[in-house]
């Protein structure tokens, strides 16, 4: 058997045995590619009007919020810009994260309170990346159907390629005056050369995620043999004695952090769980409006408010190297967030046309068995 029929029936194995799940995450993630925008026409809650007055402290903003949910616990307090409300996330027992509560920062006023567990772009985010199954089984069934899509979109650059050189013109372009078969063809292989090129990167970021046996050789490979640091928090040391201040503990980390900072848009503080009395105040800080690599962690022992020292990629923005800059950079990549809205426009086009492929591919086979 010749090598170009060898690797079209592995090509046609592969995307019936992937076809389903390559559709359904594809799709879902050409609809999370503009989460933000979305949310932002569709939920006026999200903006406030700007004050001369400075942001109500951490502090200030989660007793309102547990006075407003009777006293559930709030893990977290986000602020973003001048014009827009702050998060305060409560959480359970688990504890996971299920509500969202958002209030004006200057006034404490709720806006909004929104049950995760029901949000459109929670439940789209669970079937990009799980198909709504447990983790466990869920991701690894995403996962390997990623890396079959990554399989495939070599071999289809392969049976793509022109056998002749007169035939080049007919591969770039769609013959919309062929007959209705053709034109699926046209649509499987013309469409799908164009969104490899758009695709590779949006799927390889995806098995960085997905797989350690690629992430960890790549991020060898960049620094030169250094194993990757995974995220981990430091913990408090629960032998100390608890400071006791004007402020609150988070209250003071967060504005002194807030003082060394420069340019900082987006911020969030993470209170200790009170069921894990190891667990530190954690200040999250980010320049950026859009993107996400810039951010940093910093971690406080919640006893004695001294910093905590950690070394992974997530710590010291200006401490990164070029694997930890790599491991920042793939969510960002994997939106199209890093080249701004031309990169958002490119991922939805890229994730569309990955979604067909499936569907025109599935024509083309059920057509030559037909016949």
């Amino acid at each position: 058997m010749r090598l170009r029929k060898i690797i079209n029936k592995i090509h046609l194995v592969l995307g019936l045995a992937s076809g389903i799940v390559v559709f359904i995450v594809s799709i879902t993630g050409c609809l999370y590619v503009f989460q933000k925008e979305i949310q932002d026409l569709t939920q006026s809650y999200r903006f406030v009007e700007i004050s001369d007055n400075e942001f109500l402290l951490p502090s200030e903003l989660k007793a309102a919020v547990e006075a407003e949910t009777n006293g559930k616990f709030v893990s977290t307090i986000y602020y973003h810009e001048k014009n827009r409300s702050a998060i305060a996330i409560l959480s359970n027992k688990d504890p996971f994260y299920y509500e969202a509560v958002f209030i004006n920062p200057y006034t404490a006023e709720i806006l909004s309170i929104n049950d995760l567990t029901k949000d459109f772009f929670v439940v789209v985010q669970n079937l990009h990346t799980r198909l709504l199954l447990p983790a466990e089984i869920g991701e690894a069934i995403v996962g390997y159907s990623t890396l079959i899509f990554f399989l495939m979109m070599l071999s289809g650059i392969y049976l793509w390629w022109p056998r002749k050189r007169n035939a080049y013109k007919q591969r770039f372009s769609l013959r919309w005056n062929a007959n209705l078969k053709r034109r699926n063809y046209d649509l499987h292989n013309v469409l799908g050369f164009y969104m490899t090129w758009i695709a590779i990167f949006i799927v390889f970021t995806g098995l960085m995620w997905s797989f350690k046996w690629i992430s960890d050789p790549v991020y060898s490979l960049v620094t030169g043999g250094k194993e990757i640091v995974e995220y981990y928090v430091p913990n408090s040391d629960t032998t100390n004695v608890i400071v006791k201040n004007e402020l609150s503990n988070e209250d003071i980390v967060w504005k002194k952090v807030m003082s060394e900072e420069k340019d900082v848009i987006h911020s969030g503080v993470f209170f200790p769980n009170p069921q894990k009395p190891e667990s530190p105040i954690m200040i999250y800080t980010n320049p950026s409006n859009d993107t996400y690599y810039q951010r940093e962690f910093k971690y406080f022992n919640q006893y004695t408010l001294e910093e905590l020292p950690a070394n992974h990629y997530w710590a010291d923005y200006d401490k990164v190297n070029i694997g930890d800059m790599i491991e920042r950079l793939l969510y960002d990549i994997h939106v199209g967030a890093i080249l701004g809205l031309p990169g958002k426009i490119l991922a939805f086009g890229g994730s569309l046309i990955a979604a067909s492929l499936p569907i025109t591919g599935f024509l083309i086979w059920r057509g030559k068995r037909k016949k």
